[in-house]
């Protein structure tokens, strides 16, 4: 493996602003990158621990590889457009970290109690498809049950197998958790074929899935803690109403 100090240096790009930040750069020591590592997962790592918000559409703008001190110093830059406001810095132009409370604002509103960043949090995750492929949805659940905090997701996907919306409800769900300030998961889902794919168990062989797979290790390796388990479907209905509630309001707007 070959190891980096990895600089980046982003022009920021907010919803609902014309502010650009340009040429800002800040050190990520912890991070090792091999060299068979994409560039987006090392920005969106980045983007996901440090600003608490995941990027929308980014661009590669440039590259440099030069040595300062013991290892070789590779700067990436990289412009990234944020759903949020423009994150912040301070006063030597260092990205200011976004605490747990306040990360993902723009997200589904949660209900309940207050998020203990702290304590576990379960997520209930579901996809599914009328036709395998045919029109997909996926859904999913984050609860605190310590607090009784909770937070709900619903989204329409297309045309897509069964499958591939089991692992977008799953990428969403991760997402989402990020953005809460969620940094200790506990993942339940009906479906096997996915959990034990993401325990090792089972290989990833689709070339459809493969992409999707790799996203959710990535994502799951930034947290702090993660485990994963198969429950009964009648375990897991809220997920499950989730996902039918983005397939009936696709087809009511059809009609």
């Amino acid at each position: 493996m070959a190891h980096f100090e990895v600089r980046i240096v982003l022009e920021a790009l907010a919803a609902g602003s014309s502010l650009v930040l340009r040429g800002k750069e800040t050190r990520l020591p912890e991070f090792e990158l091999s060299a068979d590592t994409p560039w987006r997962e090392t920005v969106e790592k980045f983007t996901v621990r440090v600003l608490g918000d995941i990027p929308g559409p980014m661009e590669l703008v440039d590259v440099e590889c030069s040595r300062e001190g013991l290892f070789p110093l590779l700067v990436i830059r990289v412009r990234c457009y944020f759903r949020k406001a423009a994150p912040a810095l301070d006063e030597n132009y260092r990205w200011n970290p976004v605490s747990g409370g306040t990360a993902g604002q723009d997200g589904p509103p949660a209900s309940g109690g207050k998020l203990d960043p702290s304590a576990p949090v379960v997520l209930f995750t579901d996809g599914g498809s009328r036709g395998n492929p045919g029109p997909a949805g996926v859904g999913g659940t984050l609860v605190q049950q310590s607090t009784g905090w909770s937070c709900d997701y619903s989204r329409f996907i297309g045309r897509a197998t069964n499958n591939v919306a089991e692992y977008t409800a799953l990428l969403d769900g991760l997402k989402l958790a990020f953005q809460q300030g969620v940094r200790k998961l506990e993942h339940r889902a009906d479906s096997q074929l996915m959990v034990r794919q993401l325990e090792g168990v089972y290989k990833v062989k689709s070339p459809e899935l493969k992409p999707l797979f790799d996203q959710a290790r990535e994502l799951i390796s930034a947290l702090e803690y993660f485990k994963t388990a198969h429950v009964r479907r009648e375990q897991n209905k809220r997920a499950d109403e989730l996902a039918n509630m983005a397939m009936d309001r696709a087809e009511a707007e059809n009609q």
